[in-house]
């Protein structure tokens, strides 16, 4: 795949904890906290847990049998 690494699991796993307790805190629904983890989820039990965020594309790629394709180099996007 011709996607870099930008953005590491441990960091992700962090950021998708925080991010429901901030909402409870500040008395917000956060309608799409919810389908984030569960995308997190599927990442680390398809066992692309050591690889970065870009790794979602790659269970969606699985899921769907549809494979993603780079763009042409454009530095306004982290993975494609």
């Amino acid at each position: 795949m011709p996607f870099r690494k930008i953005f590491l699991r441990k960091r992700i796993e962090k950021y998708v904890s925080l991010i429901p307790e901030s909402g409870r805190k500040l008395e917000e629904r956060l309608i799409l906290t919810d389908l984030t983890a569960q995308g997190v989820q599927a990442v680390l039990a398809a066992g692309y847990g050591k690889e970065d965020f870009c790794s979602v594309i790659k269970v969606l790629e699985e899921q769907t049998r549809f494979e993603a394709k780079a763009r042409k180099k454009n530095t306004n996007f982290c993975c494609f």
